[in-house]
């Protein structure tokens, strides 16, 4: 992360990781950036109400693995196991929205250097 990277405005971004795994396995068979938009849209693989909704979070999906410029990044998403394409989609939105990376830094990092075991208490363990 460069430290002179601007924050994003980031209201209500998802983890998106079904849809960065779907857009990494297309990035992998060669399709432009306009190639996978349309393909999703004409599909509807994200199975998402709206057209427009469909473009945004392909397009999201998109700048995160442009911004990472990395195909190692885009071959853990769309092919390795769950876990790792999960923790390749969190060093994603971390690279992609300073924000979160301050975050992950600052808090959850502080948290571990510290062995405060009592993180973020989610739905199903910790984080």
């Amino acid at each position: 992360m460069d430290i002179n990277t601007s924050y994003r405005t980031i209201t209500r971004e998802q983890f998106l990781f079904h849809e960065m795994r779907i857009v990494a396995r297309l990035i992998k068979e060669g399709k432009s950036d306009e190639q996978i938009i349309q393909e999703v849209t004409d599909n509807n693989l994200f199975q998402y109400p709206t057209e427009r909704m469909i473009k945004n979070i392909t397009q999201v999906c998109l700048n995160r693995f442009n911004k990472a410029n990395s195909h190692e990044w885009i071959d853990i998403v769309a092919n390795d196991s769950a876990d790792a394409a999960k923790q390749a989609c969190l060093f994603l939105m971390m690279n992609y929205y300073r924000l979160v990376w301050e975050f992950m830094i600052t808090v959850i990092g502080e948290k571990y250097r510290t062995k405060d075991t009592n993180v973020i208490k989610l739905r199903n363990g910790i984080f």
